[in-house]
């Protein structure tokens, strides 16, 4: 293993100047432990380390992250095609790793990302619904409101049946009159006011009710759904209008008169744009209906989903997606989602502020499983489920996977099918649960505790099909989960996943600088704790790193230090692809919170999911060059290389000498740094071996 060989580099060059561990240490101001975990392997220096270390040493940096006297780069010439990369004004960190011996394949599931149901990734974010708390939520407010909501009319009475859902042992699955619900099977947490329905009754001359601040645009097709039963024949007029119901845009009626709950769908047309529109629902009889849910949303949706941001999903070359989480995991029950989407109950936060602070601590239900695989198929990327494993049996779990990849002889395969989908999902990837041993998962957060239920589903997923590869949790990297838990789990689990979100800079106007530059010191982090972790597991087991971002990148605008971040944290997979056996990532996330900033009318790439989409292009290709700043892979025709220029204010320039013509090359310049700031996209029309890139840039170039 490479951690080993360096580690015998360092000790070997100590040796030989007559240095102990603790002198060693003592001159770069480190303990002599610090250095035995180097030469033992355990884990490596930081990047500024190496430079001091070298000197010590009285070596080359680059030998020294090799760990070899061997020139890093001489293996260049036994490549098929001739390549030779030269960094001038180079530092010596800018060598890395060489593989142009090796048949290290960069894999696809590299270029991954989340789709977890938390904050505006779906609200507000993939789902194409334009209406908040449409399924009526929590307690109302002091008119009898549901959030969000408002009645009007001179005696408009109004009232929020509240359900409080327990759960079973005793507890009601739903509240009588309430259209929303559970699943029969599987529904355990203890959760509240999920099922409502919402009583309006008109007891003068007009009774209303409606939303505010809804996004509409002329000439755009809206599909409503109202879902209700009333007391006696209803007549309800439904108007888009501008806010206070003054000027109608469109408007169309329903006639209802039935005791049983019955969906009715119209379509809405409006004549003007408004950015602050108004849905608004009134009736003139005297009379009571109770309303179970609505739904507002653009007739071009996608199985509910935004059209605009899907493309954008797909412009990022998206290979790898987990769903439905994270921690949403442990709050999901898949089940439901087996449910129409106007029925499925809305499920509760266990910790709101984590997951639902934008949507009242509730997640709505927008998508199941079929959703899901409809999008995976769409944008053509592997799709990963999470597992619940506190409030799922193992025999329910297993039952996902069944639906998910059987044929018609088994019991949940024929399900799926009989719903309209023949074909199988055929979903490989499955996580045994989501951070397990953090406090805010609920369970037994124990690796213990832990790798009982991991085991028990393992075996019972396996049984439904063999050929699925499972990925263990934990508290990472951490050597009592790595042995009790992770390890234990070997020839089950395949997959370890580790998690972290590295430092933001720090802005003020005086120190962006300092700032960016120690902020980017959390590649190297990343890079320390797979080390850590491949250090502690058995060598059957990989690992994947399927979150990972900067802390509280979801709460910020997006900027060219994402961008730039991102770039070196995929230079840095790719390089450790082969030594540490990384075989997935998953930035955390796409949609609203990192890569893809969606807007009312516009869904556009940020920074960071413009060098998401050209790092991408490096997946399936074989890699003969991996270093801080240049990665260059190849297949049959063609050779795609990466350069980053990650100097906050100096030029650097790069040479890449091959017999290949320039099919496409694009340099994204960053236009500073700070909040708001973005890359300009500059083309390469021609290539004569040499780039100079600008300061804050990535380049790619593809040549055949």
């Amino acid at each position: 293993m490479r951690e080993q060989q360096v580690g015998e580099y360092i000790a070997k060059k100590r040796r030989e100047i007559g240095l102990t561990q603790d002198e060693l240490g003592e001159k770069l101001g480190f303990t002599g432990k610090a250095v035995s975990k180097w030469e033992r392997g355990l884990c490596f220096p930081d990047v500024d380390t190496i430079h001091a270390l070298a000197g010590i040493l009285h070596c080359k940096a680059e030998n020294l992250i090799n760990g070899s006297d061997i020139a890093l780069l001489s293996s260049f010439k036994k490549t098929d095609t001739p390549i030779k990369i030269d960094e001038k004004s180079a530092r010596a960190e800018d060598f890395g790793i060489e593989f142009s011996d090796s048949n290290c394949v960069v894999t696809p599931l590299i270029f991954g990302g989340n789709l977890e149901h938390t904050r505006s990734a779906v609200s507000g974010g993939l789902s194409a619904e334009l209406l908040r708390n449409r399924k009526f939520v929590g307690m109302p407010n002091s008119m009898g409101c549901p959030l969000e909501w408002f009645c009007y009319g001179d005696k408009c009475y109004s009232m929020v049946g509240n359900a409080v859902v327990e759960g079973k042992n005793g507890h009601e699955i739903e509240s009588v009159g309430s259209f929303t619900r559970h699943a029969d099977l599987g529904y355990r947490m203890p959760r509240r006011y999920e099922c409502n329905s919402w009583q309006i009754t008109n007891f003068h001359d007009l009774a209303g009710f409606g939303q505010d601040e809804i996004f509409i645009q002329k000439d755009k097709e809206y599909e409503f759904r109202i879902v209700l039963h009333t007391d006696s024949a209803v007549n309800l007029l439904v108007k888009l209008t501008s806010r206070g119901g003054k000027k109608i845009y469109a408007e169309q009626s329903i006639f209802a008169d039935t005791r049983d709950w019955q969906k009715y769908i119209i379509n809405l047309t409006p004549t003007e744009s408004d950015a602050d529109a108004e849905l608004r629902v009134e009736f003139k009889e005297n009379t009571r209906i109770v309303v179970g849910v609505m739904a507002l949303l653009p007739s071009d949706n996608f199985h509910g989903m935004r059209s605009d941001v899907i493309k954008e999903l797909k412009n990022m070359n998206i290979k790898f997606l987990r769903w439905p989480g994270g921690n949403f995991a442990g709050e999901y029950n898949w089940f439901d989602g087996l449910l129409e989407v106007d029925m499925r109950a809305p499920s509760e936060s266990h910790i709101a502020y984590l997951t639902q602070p934008h949507t009242l601590g509730y997640d709505f239900g927008e998508i199941g499983i079929d959703e899901f695989a409809a999008l995976c198929r769409e944008i053509g990327a592997e799709p990963s489920l999470t597992l619940n494993l506190t409030w799922n049996t193992p025999e329910e779990n297993a039952a996902w996977v069944e639906y998910c990849n059987g044929d018609a002889t088994t019991k949940f395969g024929k399900l799926r099918i009989d719903r309209g989908y023949s074909e199988p999902y055929n979903v490989k990837y499955w996580s045994l649960g989501n951070e397990a041993g953090y406090g805010h998962m609920e369970g037994d957060n124990t690796p213990e505790g832990y790798y009982f239920i991991a085991k028990a589903n393992a075996e019972a997923l396996l049984k439904k099909d063999k050929n699925i590869i499972l990925c263990s949790s934990g508290f990472h990297p951490d050597e009592k989960w790595a042995k009790c838990a992770n390890n234990k789990l070997s020839g089950l689990a395949d997959w370890t996943a580790i998690h972290n979100y590295t430092n933001y800079p720090d802005y003020t106007y005086e120190n962006i600088k300092e700032e960016y530059k120690k902020a980017l010191s959390g590649v190297e982090e990343n890079r320390s704790k797979i080390k850590t972790l491949r250090s502690l597991l058995n060598d059957d087991i990989s690992i994947s790193f399927d979150e990972w971002n900067c802390w509280y990148n979801w709460y910020r605008p997006s900027d060219v230090y994402t961008g730039i971040f991102a770039a070196k944290m995929f230079s840095m997979f790719i390089a450790e692809q082969a030594p540490s056996k990384l075989v997935a990532s998953a930035v955390f996330q796409p949609v609203a919170e990192g890569c893809i900033e969606v807007g009312k009318d516009y869904a556009k790439l940020t920074p960071m999911g413009k060098v998401f989409s050209a790092f991408a292009r490096h997946g399936g290709g074989k890699l003969i060059h991996a270093s801080e700043k240049v990665t260059v892979t190849k297949t049959e025709n063609k050779i795609v290389a990466t350069f980053i220029n990650d100097y906050y204010d100096s030029d650097k320039t790069f040479s890449l000498k091959t017999d290949k013509k320039i099919k496409e090359g694009k340099i994204l310049v960053g236009e500073g740094i700070g909040p708001f700031t973005d890359f300009c996209e500059q083309k390469i029309e021609s290539f004569s071996g040499e780039i100079t890139l600008p300061p804050l840039s990535v380049a790619l170039l593809i040549l055949e």
